[in-house]
């Protein structure tokens, strides 16, 4: 995203202009994603690929919208009543996400089992607030809120989340350093990491942990030495 300020007269009103850079045309994978095999979850038959450039994702967007609707449909939570990561909410996170990098697994043919996407966490509010005691912070995790839908079967919690109940894990987040401005660069977080896009048919679970471990040895910098990793679930997501 980019700001851009209106001119009223005299006086600028700051306000938001959605930009995203001309990119190629996408394209079509030539394998039906209902083929596309489960991944083990030791990997076996597998190959892992790490990922270090936007570019290199957005070479394979095709592949990572198709891959997000295959995952639904097998999931459990396929039968909830949101819907998947939309190709327009991927270009644009690997469009503005800076850094952006991660990983994608695929199978012995090359058919795309599962990416993740990491970049650190950045806001445009100048008062976002980080705030676990919100009357709304947990209000869609109950098991049975599916709205009034009553042909949506409820999604069943395999075992039980730890949740920061006390508020103490926000208060940590909102001491940690930011800076920037919401109008241009945004306000950055260099202590705190984000997983702004993640689908896999098996394997969500390794790339989340490849994630960490890759974050934990990752060498500090000005811009980036990451305590904390966030990130924002679907209701299609698997605890």
């Amino acid at each position: 995203r980019c700001c851009c300020c209106k001119m009223d007269g005299n006086l600028p009103i700051p306000g938001w202009n959605a930009h995203r850079h001309p990119s190629s045309p996408i394209a079509q994978p030539k394998y039906r994603f209902q083929d596309v095999p489960k991944c083990e979850k030791s990997l076996e038959g597998s190959v892992i690929q790490e990922v270090t450039t936007r570019e290199a994702f957005k070479e394979i967007m095709g592949e990572m919208v198709l891959l997000c609707n295959e995952a639904m449909k097998r999931s459990r939570a396929g039968r909830t009543a949101s819907k998947p990561l939309s190709l327009e909410y991927i270009a644009d996170r690997l469009d503005v996400d800076d850094p952006c990098f991660g990983y994608i697994i695929r199978s012995s043919e090359g058919h795309l089992q599962g990416f993740i996407t990491v970049t650190t966490f950045t806001n445009w509010q100048r008062n976002f607030k980080w705030d676990s005691l919100h009357e709304v912070a947990f209000y869609y995790d109950d098991d049975g809120h599916h709205g009034h839908d009553k042909n949506v079967t409820p999604v069943k919690r395999p075992r039980k989340r730890v949740m920061d109940e006390d508020g103490s894990l926000a208060k940590e987040l909102q001491k940690t350093v930011r800076l920037g401005d919401p109008y241009n660069e945004g306000i950055v977080w260099p202590r705190i990491a984000e997983i702004s896009l993640l689908g896999a048919l098996g394997c969500g679970k390794a790339l989340v942990q490849l994630v960490i471990e890759h974050l934990e040895f990752l060498r500090a910098t000005a811009t980036a030495n990451y305590d904390y990793i966030a990130l924002q679930a679907t209701d299609n997501s698997i605890p």
